[in-house]
Order: structure tokens, then sequence, then C-alpha cells
């Protein structure tokens, strides 16, 4: 009988290895189609924006180093050990991306020549439906359910038919509502430190992963995106009280879905919520 139940566990190690290596392959095949799409964004950069330019935001980002670091790191371990790590790359690809869609927009939205805003509203298109697709939504809405119905409702309220919406009062929408989400969300988590004091707003996310990161990998990647979440707060904050063109508009309407889908993916909500 012994012998017999040493078939029976291999009979489960190997289901064990089977269902790590399928989910392996799907995490991996998710990162190959970021990836297609961060080709996609870096090749119409290049394009269309200086090449000084794309140097020097490319070698002050440590975004791209940690994709590669992580990357090579979960290609060389098990299928079981690589499931996590992949998770872990797919998040970090994804913040690679949103600092190169960033790119994109400070310098190509506002131009008026066809071909750029027709690979604009290309890009723009595509990365709506990697970060703004059903699973995506479902999962951020699901999240900010919890941490405040308010911001929740706003969600859906923006995040729908993102692409053909029209414009009230010179400002679209979709971005009125995401905004409006952003700064419950940003609002709800600091009241959930404790802290008395106000964050400026180069302490907001530095906050947020020190009482909220699910994990000291998730903790690292909220402090990598600091910057990408700076730069669409300014643009917010001059903007709120400006009309700005329609693919302007769009572009920082994604921005914030972005961060609110990174966000609902490395923070943990206190026990309860």
């Amino acid at each position: 009988m012994k012998g017999i139940e040493k078939i029976h566990d291999l009979h489960i190690e190997t289901s064990s290895y089977l269902d790590n290596l399928i989910e392996l392959i799907r995490g991996v095949s998710r990162i190959h189609d970021l990836l297609d799409f961060l080709i996609l964004c870096t090749d119409f950069a290049e394009a269309n924006i200086p090449h000084q330019i794309i140097d020097d935001w490319y070698q002050s980002n440590p975004i791209f180093v940690e994709l590669i670091r992580r990357s090579k790191e979960a290609y060389q371990v098990s299928p079981k050990n690589g499931v996590l790590q992949i998770t872990c790359t797919e998040i970090t690809a994804e913040s690679a991306i949103a600092d190169t869609y960033s790119l994109i927009l400070n310098y190509i939205s506002h131009k008026d020549g066809e071909r750029e805003k027709e690979g604009f509203l290309t890009i723009s298109t595509r990365y709506n439906q990697i970060i703004n697709g059903d699973a995506e939504r479902k999962e951020i809405h699901s999240f900010l359910y919890r941490l405040n119905p308010l911001a929740a409702s706003k969600f859906i309220e923006g995040s729908s038919n993102l692409l053909t919406q029209s414009s009230n009062n010179g400002l679209p929408n979709p971005l009125i509502s995401l905004r409006s989400t952003l700064n419950i969300t940003i609002r709800t988590l600091m009241d959930l430190t404790g802290e008395a004091t106000v964050p400026k707003q180069t302490e907001i996310i530095p906050r947020l992963a020190k009482y909220f990161g699910k994990d000291p990998i998730a903790q690292v990647d909220i402090n990598i995106r600091n910057r990408n979440f700076l730069l669409l707060w300014i643009k917010l904050s001059r903007t709120k009280d400006m009309t700005i063109g329609n693919d302007q508009a769009l572009g920082m309407a994604l921005e914030i879905i972005s961060i609110l889908n990174f966000i609902s993916r490395t923070v943990k909500l206190p026990h309860g919520m």
C-alpha cells in the first residue's frame, strides 16, 4: 500500500506542478502582451520626440532597471516560485508603460498633426483595453467600493465608455468623474493612516507605501511610481479650471485609471474593509 501511496503522491505533485506551469504561462503571456504595447509606445515616442529627451527620461527612470531585473529573475526559477515573481514583474511592466504613456502625453497630445493625433489615439485606445477592460474595471471597482463607495460610483461613471463620451463645458465628463475618484481615494487612504498632518504632494505615495503596501515588494513598486503620480497630480492641478483638448483629457483620464488600477493591486486595506 505504501508503494501505491507514493504513486498517488506523485500524481498530486504532478498536478500541482502542472497548475503552477499553466498559471506561469498565463502570467508570461500577459507580460509579453504588455511588452508588445511598451514597444509600440517607445517606437512612437522615438519617432515623434527628440532623442535627447527620451535618453534623459530613460536614464533617470528606475522602473526600467527594476523591470529588467525582475524579469530575468522570474525566468530562472521553478514554476511554483515563478508565479509570484511573474505577478510582481507584471505590475512593474504596467508601471513602465504608465511612465512611457505619460511621456507621450506630455509631448504629443497637444500637437495638431494628423499623423501624431492618429498615432496617439491608436495608442490610447489600446491602453484603455489594457487597463480598463471588464476584468480590470471590476477589480478596481471592488477595491474602491470597500474603501469608499462614492469613489467606486465616480469610477464607474468615468471609466465606462471612456472613448465615446462627449464633452461637457470643455472637459469630458470621464475626466471630471475620474479626477473626483482619485481625490476621494487618496484622501480616504490618507485619513486611514491616522496621521494628523496633511501630507505634501511628495509625501502621499511614500505614506501609502508605508501604511498600506501589501508586502515589501509592493512597497518598492509604490515608491517607484511616485514620480509618475506627482507628474499626474501636477497636470490635474494645473488644468482643473482650464479648457483642454480632447486628446489631453483622454490621456489624463487613462493616467488616472492606471494609478487606480495600480493602487488596487499593491495596496492592502485595513482589516474589516
